[in-house]
């Protein structure tokens, strides 16, 4: 029976679960019950150069309050949560983490009980606060524009009725106004042919 066992603990210890974050391209971490970094793997590591080390405790990565705070929580009430956060890596980075509570059969050699799946959003948010910042000038843009056609229409309806050099200016005013508002209309149809093309090629 000595053999057996002895080969059934290999068997365990080869198919440790940290061979197998090794292997996966997400950033990955794992840390312990009591928050300590017992595994990184070399992709987290590319996300967090030069403060993601093995041994420290995970503030010393991450000193966000919301993170730890969260962290606090998966370790004592046993919840999978998923949070995002902003974290200075220095740099400032928008992350998503995924906490997850390894089952006891995971074989974690270094005893690694919560594992964290990162994914760096920081991209995707300053893309999405440049199409708010676009929307939000371009809707003050047209609202001009439009108050200008709006107005040169009630003018000619009203006390211009009648004269024809000023109902020709005013038609002139409007069209230019309205050709300011195609061009608006045109950036707004590129935005959104660019996004779409984008969404296409990250579906691929």
């Amino acid at each position: 029976h000595y053999p057996l066992r002895r080969q059934r603990q290999m068997c365990i210890r080869d198919r440790n679960i940290e061979k197998i974050l090794e292997a996966i391209p997400s950033p990955l971490i794992l840390v312990d019950q009591q928050g300590k970094i017992t595994f990184a793997n070399a992709n987290s590591e590319l996300l967090l150069p030069k403060i993601l080390k093995v041994g420290n405790h995970i503030s010393s990565t991450f000193r966000s309050p919301i993170f730890l705070e969260t962290l606090e929580k998966v370790l004592t009430k046993n919840e999978n949560i998923k949070l995002n956060f902003d974290a200075n890596t220095p740099i400032l980075k928008h992350i998503e983490v995924h906490f997850v509570q390894l089952p006891l059969d995971s074989y974690s050699r270094t005893g690694g009980t919560i594992l964290m799946s990162l994914v760096d959003q920081s991209e995707s948010k300053m893309v999405d606060q440049m199409r708010s910042d676009f929307v939000s000038n371009a809707s003050h843009e047209l609202r001009t524009p439009l108050s200008s056609i709006i107005g040169f229409i009630e003018t000619i309806k009203g006390h211009a009725k009648s004269d024809k050099e000023n109902r020709e200016l005013f038609l002139s005013l409007m069209h230019d106004q309205a050709i300011r508002m195609q061009r608006l209309v045109d950036d707004f149809c590129l935005l959104y042919t660019s996004d779409a093309a984008d969404e296409e090629d990250s579906v691929d």
